[in-house]
């Protein structure tokens, strides 16, 4: 869990809000549920460097080629994407957060939306709103940087700049039993843009061995709301930028977080950020 209230308030910042939510679709082996049971919280922006390089005492011994590669990131692009992490490394950063990484169907029903749109954005594909082959970078480009491209739930980068480990295997055709693989979710600069769902319900994505390492593979972490919150708003103080800040999380996570944030604010003991969160949910 984050350090002290200022750390706890930071990571709230960088957090939408996801409600549960699901759906099937067809396939040659039967319906592909993709659900969220409990509302989570997910990571608006791919993790950056700077964060990284905030936890990294906290690994003990690095592998020497992911050492290798971190020495070469230079200090100007600390927001760009962590890329080149192992799974079992992603997911350990996302441990350090209290936080996890999200399941294959998990990001799916992020990104498509209980809409099942076939980009973030909306209906139609459009070049110029994601880091994506088209758009002819040629490279990582800052988390967050295309605000065309950012989803209903203000989470942005889902479509392009770097794929995404999650956990499990989504019915990719090709992969079905894969057994000890993991996913790349989404689409990356080294890729053309294409439907996060196309026919028979194939994600936008690839299935790989968890030690797969590659300049364009990172990851964003996701949590469960209810625990998660509980926890994390009992060090906040209530001056009054913090207290501004609160409301203006709670207002971006709007009406969809309502419903767990009234209930959470009303149980005995409950800390007083999460009724400022409430108020602001509210507005």
């Amino acid at each position: 869990m984050p350090r002290g209230a200022a750390a706890a308030l930071e990571e709230l910042e960088r957090l939408a809000f996801v409600p549960a939510a699901q759906f099937s679709i067809p396939t040659a082996e039967g319906p592909a549920l993709f659900q969220i049971r409990e509302p989570l919280l997910f990571d608006r922006f791919e993790v950056r460097r700077e964060q990284w390089l905030a936890r990294s005492d906290a690994f003990g011994a690095s592998d020497s080629e992911l050492s290798a590669f971190v020495l070469g990131w230079r200090a100007t692009e600390r927001n760009l994407p962590v890329t080149f992490v192992t799974l079992a490394e992603a997911q350990r950063f996302a441990e350090l957060r209290g936080m996890r990484l999200p399941s294959a169907a998990e990001w799916i029903v992020v990104a498509v939306g209980a809409a099942q749109w076939p980009y973030p954005w909306g209906m139609t594909r459009q070049k110029g709103v994601a880091n994506t082959l088209e758009l002819g970078l040629g490279q990582l480009a800052a988390s967050g940087s295309f605000e065309s491209g950012v989803n209903p739930l203000g989470i942005y980068d889902l479509h392009g700049n770097a794929s995404e480990w999650a956990t499990g295997v989504a019915p990719f055709p090709d992969t079905l039993a894969a057994a000890g693989r993991a996913s790349a979710m989404g689409g990356s600069f080294r890729t053309y843009s294409r439907a996060l769902l196309v026919d028979a319900g194939e994600p936008f994505g690839r299935s790989l061995p968890p030690g797969s390492r590659s300049d364009d593979l990172g990851f964003r972490c996701c949590v469960e709301a209810a625990r998660y919150l509980w926890e994390v708003t009992k060090p906040m103080g209530l001056d009054p930028l913090s207290r501004e800040r609160l409301l203006a999380i709670g207002r971006r996570w709007g009406s969809r977080a309502l419903t767990l944030l009234g209930d959470l604010s009303t149980r005995p003991g409950a800390p007083e950020a999460l009724r400022v969160l409430a108020e602001g949910a509210a507005q």
